[in-house]
């Protein structure tokens, strides 16, 4: 019984895991970084590239097998959104910063 239970309950983590890394979107412009995620609720965020603060990373050691993390992007005045399941999240980071050099 509490077998069947806790299969059940591993099973809806799993799925609710994969719900929300393929309805995940992320996009880095030349002056902007764009996210959105969500599948029945919608969940969006555009911050100017000359407002981010820093970008954080955080990887379990799952994360780091299996290359996934959450990005924690914090802007000027206390913005900060978390954004989790995404998908090579170091090369992301590498890429804002990229085009946040190319506009200093």
């Amino acid at each position: 019984m509490y077998s069947d239970i806790l299969c059940l309950v591993g099973l809806a983590s799993i799925l609710n895991s994969i719900i929300i890394f393929n309805t995940t979107d992320f996009a880095v412009t030349d002056t902007r970084i764009i996210a959105k995620t969500g599948f029945l609720r919608r969940r969006s965020l555009e911050l100017m590239l000359t407002k981010v603060e820093s970008i954080l990373v955080n990887q379990s050691i799952a994360g780091r097998i299996f290359n996934y993390g959450v990005i924690v992007v914090v802007g000027t005045g206390g913005t900060k959104e978390s954004f989790p399941y995404i998908n090579d999240p170091m090369e992301f980071r590498k890429r804002i910063n990229a085009q946040i050099a190319g506009i200093t």
